[in-house]
């Protein structure tokens, strides 16, 4: 089985550190684990060690639409049977290229903390759809 999980875009924070430990745990069990990490800004790059550095790939993106390509790019080139989405933003991606990649993955959202009064209505509506699309 083979598992690919994408987060995009934050600063040295928590996320970062927690996606890590939770690819990590999934390599130490033996499983085909990858870390996707998508932003111009690799703010946490020079945070890991070498050895940890390795496992991650980093998509250099510029803008909305070049992250859906490289991404989309990312999972032609490399197929997975489950796709975890960390946070919001890859979760909204992940629902945008479930409809236009087949064939389909299991796809798994992981979230931190949710508060969805915190967006705007349409990107509310939009991962609310997300939500409820995947498995």
């Amino acid at each position: 089985m083979r598992l690919t999980l994408l987060i995009d875009h934050l600063g040295a924070g928590g996320a970062q550190r927690q996606a890590t430990a939770l690819h990590q745990a999934w390599v130490d069990q033996g499983v085909d684990a990858r870390l996707v990490y998508y932003h111009p800004h690799h703010h946490f790059r020079d945070a890991l060690s070498d050895a940890a550095r390795e496992l991650v790939t980093f998509l250099e993106t510029s803008g909305p639409i070049q992250r859906l390509l490289a991404v989309r790019r990312y999972l032609e080139e490399h197929p997975t049977d489950v796709l975890v989405s960390f946070l919001v933003g890859p979760t909204l991606l992940a629902y945008i290229l479930d409809g236009l990649i087949r064939p389909k993955w299991r796809w798994v959202v992981s979230e931190r903390s949710a508060l969805l009064s915190q967006y705007r209505p349409m990107r509310r509506r939009l991962y609310t759809r997300a939500l409820t699309s995947c498995d």
